[in-house]
């Protein structure tokens, strides 16, 4: 299925996501301990400054829709894997190697989904004044992001 051009720059986040979890999951294998932990705390920033503000525009805008439509079990899937996300960021082990390894492995899966799920349930469900909307957030609360949204 084509992807809705509303729902686009999330996909775009989706990529430069899945190549910071394969850093993450590839690094402990043959790193340091100060590579590792500078890796881990690339990842809190970059979870704080730029998947934050991707995970706010999916729970409001995404989620929180489909919930009203009856959409329970995605939108709570959807929050469940933000929550373990945060939850597993908020750590911080003297070896970060096994927390790189779980955050790139949750990561990717999460993506998965919501590519292979949430957004197609979205396109489908939603319309075009919410995905319009979707586009608006995208636009104001991404705009002026590092990383990602340069």
């Amino acid at each position: 299925m084509k992807r809705a051009s509303q729902l686009r720059q999330l996909s775009v986040d989706h990529h430069q996501c899945l190549v910071l979890a394969r850093r993450a999951k590839r690094l402990p294998s043959d790193s340091t301990l100060p590579q590792r932990v500078a890796l881990w705390e690339q990842v809190k920033k970059t979870c704080q400054t730029e998947l934050e503000p991707h995970f706010q525009i999916e729970e409001t805008y995404i989620a929180a829709p489909l919930k009203k439509s009856g959409e329970n079990a995605v939108a709570e899937q959807l929050g469940s894997e933000h929550q373990q996300l945060r939850e597993l960021v908020a750590d911080s082990p003297d070896d970060p190697a096994d927390h790189l390894i779980r955050f790139g492995e949750l990561l990717e899966r999460h993506i998965r989904f919501e590519e292979r799920t949430l957004f197609v349930m979205a396109q489908d469900l939603l319309g075009e004044a919410a995905l319009d909307e979707i586009e608006k957030a995208c636009a104001s609360i991404l705009k002026g992001k590092t990383g990602f949204h340069n």
